[in-house]
């Protein structure tokens, strides 16, 4: 597989269950661990959980779909979806870019990120 080319192109999963598994499956334990679990008694990502599960979406049909925009404004900048990528514990686990990856990836799609900072003494 050269650079740039996808493991597994998007069109191979119909939905995000499908790579959800299939991350699952080809990830090490610790990884998978790592990227899924929570700090200490995991009781943001409970509640994450609910917050997500709590969201229902009602279908519209015969509607016209031919042009979806679901941009938004974030900070005076249009984002291209609804979406904002959270600094997900450590990243170099996951490959040698760690952050920069996910932030280059974020730019190219058009999509908000934020970046992991330490802070010292």
């Amino acid at each position: 597989m050269s650079a740039g080319e996808d493991a597994f192109p998007a069109s191979e999963f119909e939905s995000l269950h499908e790579i959800v598994g299939k991350a699952h499956e080809m990830l090490p334990k610790e990884k998978w661990d790592s990227l899924t679990g929570g700090a200490e008694t995991e009781t943001t990502l409970k509640r994450n959980r609910l917050a997500i599960d709590s969201i229902a979406f009602k279908p519209s049909v015969l509607r016209n779909v031919s042009k979806i925009d679901l941009s938004v404004e974030h900070f005076g900048r249009k984002l291209r979806l609804p979406v904002f990528l959270a600094p997900t514990g450590p990243l170099n686990l996951f490959g040698s870019g760690g952050g920069a990856t996910v932030a280059t990836a974020a730019r190219a799609f058009d999509i908000g990120h934020s970046a992991r900072t330490t802070l010292k003494d």
